[in-house]
């Protein structure tokens, strides 16, 4: 028994050992990486509240204050410590993105097997999460940090919640409540965390199936519905009161949002090497004409799914988690300059391939033969979906790689791509080059966010104040863009009262 007991115990070893080396694996790379053009430099050096690295002062403005319209003081403080521990080592900070994702995959498995005791389906559900190239955009990112604690966070959370009714214990717990709200203060995306917890009642736990009540379930989970309605509140503040950019949702952009879920799901199923960082486009009657077929198409899923509740619970609960856990950063409801990112799948891939796994498993894995096929088809795409992880991570090794990719698989007419090019050439002293870029923009989208601005604010740091004027009053795009056109007013009172200056 005790040699058994010794042989369990070491798969278990190995099978974490395996989770935890395979992400480091696929990301080490990151540790000689640079920051990029897009909010990193915002975000970290040129941040005065973190560039100070851990002070009284900042621990108290990470709480107190919303740097990039984003209040998050865990981000924020986990930067500051970065700045205290490494100084502008920025493969460093890569490296503390890595730690974190590295341990939140075994965490997931500790999770699933807890919560439905099949130990190699929660490994190879584990595994897949943790090497999809869809991954790649929230580890190799400095900015997306906030991607990464809160997944952190939500993993801990699952986990306290599944030892919590392992016990039998009632309520929620302190743990879940801790956990929640560090995850909330990382990124209020977990919101949905309740949403998920009940769908956890559903399936593994089966809790809701057995006793046939909902509205228990959702009384036990009243406070924190009521910590998330409360950072609800506070993001829609920050991010579409205060945030330059935050897109007008109309019922038209809704609709076409819809089309967003199938996009996603054709990046899960056949992952490519484009880089998927482009700006959010219009709404046009083509493409809400599309997600109104998308959403004919969810809503007929939906409806398969729920008929086979009772004998295939997995499949509701894989459908229902992505649609669900989803929805916040779906382009359903846009709240920032990007419809679609792979980032966004982060916790929406949890329960998807947990429910791919497990249907696998019931389909094809009852008889010897057939769970030996299935696990080398899992190695295979395990090998394969890494191999690309790998090579997708590669490009964020500075912005000329990162965007030049970007604007390649676009066909050349990635705005946000050639943006960020502009911006990367103008702090690498490359007026004319940033200028061509910017030109690009222009054509490509002259309401881009800021463009204005950025061009004016080129020509006046290069000592062309004349031509920064000119810029200001030639605004290309007919519509408003409040944080622009309020910076843009800023520097124009600024230029002017220089030139004045120089006058006299």
């Amino acid at each position: 028994m005790k040699a058994l007991g010794g042989g369990a115990s070491f798969k278990r070893a190995a099978m974490v050992a395996a989770l935890l080396a395979l992400p480091v694996v696929i990301y080490f790379q990151t540790g000689r990486f640079g920051l990029i053009a897009l909010d990193d430099y915002d975000y970290i050096p040129n941040n005065p509240l973190v560039n100070g690295g851990l002070t009284p002062e900042g621990i108290i403005g990470a709480f107190t204050t919303a740097p990039e319209s984003y209040w998050a003081p865990v981000l924020w403080l986990s930067y500051m410590a970065d700045f205290s521990l490494w100084g502008k080592n920025f493969g460093a900070m890569h490296l503390v993105n890595l730690f974190f994702f590295a341990l939140s995959v075994p965490l997931l498995f500790v999770f699933l097997e807890k919560t439905t005791k099949d130990e190699w389906r929660s490994f190879w559900a584990a595994m897949l999460w943790g090497v999809h190239p869809l991954r790649v955009e929230s580890v190799a990112w400095v900015s997306e940090r906030k991607d990464i604690l809160a997944g952190f966070f939500f993993l801990l959370a699952l986990l306290a919640y599944a030892r919590r009714k392992e016990s039998g214990k009632s309520g929620l717990g302190w743990p879940l409540l801790l956990f929640s709200l560090l995850g909330l203060i990382s990124k209020p995306v977990l919101v949905v965390l309740p949403v998920a917890l009940l769908l956890i009642d559903f399936w593994p736990l089966g809790i809701m199936r057995k006793k046939g009540e909902i509205l228990p379930l959702v009384r036990e989970k009243g406070p924190l519905f009521g910590l998330c309605a409360l950072f609800v509140a506070i993001t829609l503040y920050t991010q579409l009161a205060t945030n330059p950019w935050a897109p007008e949702n109309t019922l038209q952009t809704a609709i076409t949002g819809f089309g967003g879920y199938f996009k996603y799901l054709a990046r899960t199923f056949f992952p490519s090497p484009d880089i998927l960082l482009e700006v959010a486009g219009y709404s046009t009657t083509a493409s809400a004409a599309l997600g109104s077929a998308a959403l004919t198409a969810i809503i007929g899923v939906s409806i398969a799914a729920w008929r086979f509740r009772g004998r295939v619970p997995v499949l509701l609960f894989g459908w229902l988690w992505f649609l669900l856990i989803l929805f916040p950063n779906s382009a359903v409801v846009s709240a920032g300059l990007q419809k679609y990112a792979d980032r966004f799948t982060y916790l929406p891939h949890i329960g998807l391939l947990a429910a791919l796994v497990w249907l696998c498993g019931d389909s094809l894995g009852k008889r010897r033969e057939g769970r030996v096929a299935l696990g080398a088809l899992a190695a295979l795409a395990v090998a394969l979906l890494a191999a690309r992880s790998y090579a997708t991570a590669s490009y964020w090794k500075d912005s000329t790689t990162l965007f030049t990719r970007a604007d390649e698989v676009s066909g050349w007419q990635n705005s946000l791509a050639k943006h960020s090019l502009a911006v990367e050439c103008a702090m690498s002293g490359r007026p004319r080059k940033a200028l061509d870029y910017f030109r690009e923009v222009e054509r490509l989208d002259p309401c881009y966010p800021l463009l204005n601005y950025n061009i004016a604010l080129l020509f006046a740091a290069n000592g062309r104040p004349e031509d920064a004027l000119r810029q200001l009053s030639a605004k290309a795009c007919p519509y408003d863009d409040p944080g622009g056109d309020r910076l843009a007013l800023d520097l124009k009172r600024k230029i002017e009262e220089s030139m004045a200056k120089g006058e006299r």
